[in-house]
């Protein structure tokens, strides 16, 4: 290679690298307050979006910094705020795993079962939801007796309970019309054994009785039958017979 070739390609060199340094990612020269800064001032104006790039990128470029934890924290609750519950479940979640002494997991815990809370279905569609958001506010009443959250925990229990209740009503309702009185009465014995004293009391009675009473006449239908196989015996062989 000649000497003005090799001067070129080193100047080539020089100038992308000059190139490179000019264009920088902004965020590599932010210091981890600056980052945290930016991103709270976005999200106080609910850019959730912008505010959870901000949070990302402080946890990347400044791991060891102690707001880093703070922004794993602030990351699942933009999530949140944002409706993707499912994000911010998983995120909640690694955030109780990695710091399980934490001072804020009796919250984590809490946003862990709104997370399914806000995701549950009316009374006639799957309960998975309900079930699992009664599952994480009864660990954090269980864990954590004395703790702020516990009241807002066991008032959003009482709703999941509400909702299984009439979840399992709906569907005792419908067996109940078609005429299926032992598994309808499945249900209402169920209601009236788990969530007595929510609202259905009444009505769940009712429909036990109801299921009771046709029960007992589908028995004594089958009696009859058993006992009188055919009413016709009496009758002439050509008249048994018939045409």
């Amino acid at each position: 290679m000649t000497l003005p070739l090799r001067f070129a390609v080193l100047l080539l060199v020089l100038n992308l690298a000059a190139g490179c340094a000019l264009f920088k990612p902004k965020e590599e020269t932010r210091s981890a307050e600056q980052m945290w800064a930016d991103a709270e001032k976005k999200f106080s104006k609910e850019n959730y979006e912008k505010a959870a790039e901000d949070y990302k990128k402080l946890k990347d470029y400044h791991p060891y910094n102690p707001l880093a934890v703070s922004a794993e924290l602030k990351l699942a609750d933009t999530y949140f705020l944002d409706k993707k519950y499912q994000l911010a479940y998983s995120q909640y979640n690694q955030f109780r795993e990695l710091h399980p002494t934490h001072e804020k997991i009796p919250y984590v815990v809490y946003q862990m079962g709104m997370c399914h809370f806000q995701q549950m279905l009316s009374k006639d569609r799957d309960q998975d939801h309900t079930r699992a958001a009664l599952k994480e506010f009864a660990v954090l009443v269980r864990m954590y007796p004395g703790n702020e959250y516990i009241p807002a925990a066991r008032g959003k229990m009482e709703q999941c309970w509400k909702r299984l209740a009439e979840n399992e009503y709906y569907i005792g309702k419908f067996y109940y019309k078609k005429e299926n009185y032992h598994a309808a009465l499945r249900r209402f014995e169920k209601i009236r054994y788990l969530y007595s004293g929510l609202g259905l009391d009444w009505n769940v009675d009712r429909y036990i009785d109801l299921c009771n009473n046709a029960i007992a006449q589908e028995k004594e239908g089958k009696r009859e039958k058993k006992l009188f196989p055919s009413l016709l015996w009496w009758k002439k062989p050509d008249e048994r017979q018939g045409p």
